[in-house]
């Protein structure tokens, strides 16, 4: 944590981190040296206090479903992990904004 990334994927998170640089292509690795020429102590701890954040607020916001990736898989999720979803998606709204879902998980789950 605290130093220069330089990975091949758009669209992920970490770009929202500052010393995270994405490269379209292989064309672009000589931008490799740039990025580790401008690194200085203070933009390190900068760095590493920024990617800590980021490792929390992932913490806060994902779950642990265990297992191969629901994203990458053929099956749709057990309801066991549709609960769990759910479950983390409520707990994360206002209060006053989670609706009543456990009648409805009932039904849903004894049909």
């Amino acid at each position: 944590m605290g130093k220069p990334v330089l990975y091949f994927q758009r669209g992920s998170t970490l770009e929202v981190l500052d010393h995270v640089h994405v490269l379209d292509s292989v064309e672009q690795l000589d931008r490799i040296r740039d990025v580790l020429d401008s690194a200085t102590p203070e933009l390190e701890a900068g760095w590493r206090h920024d990617g800590a954040r980021y490792l929390l607020a992932l913490e806060s916001f994902c779950l642990e479903i265990g297992g191969p990736s629901i994203v990458m898989r053929q099956d749709p999720p057990s309801g066991e992990e549709q609960k769990k979803i759910a479950d983390s998606l409520f707990a994360s709204l206002a209060e006053d904004m989670a609706p009543d879902v456990q009648p409805a998980l009932a039904v849903r789950s004894a049909v």
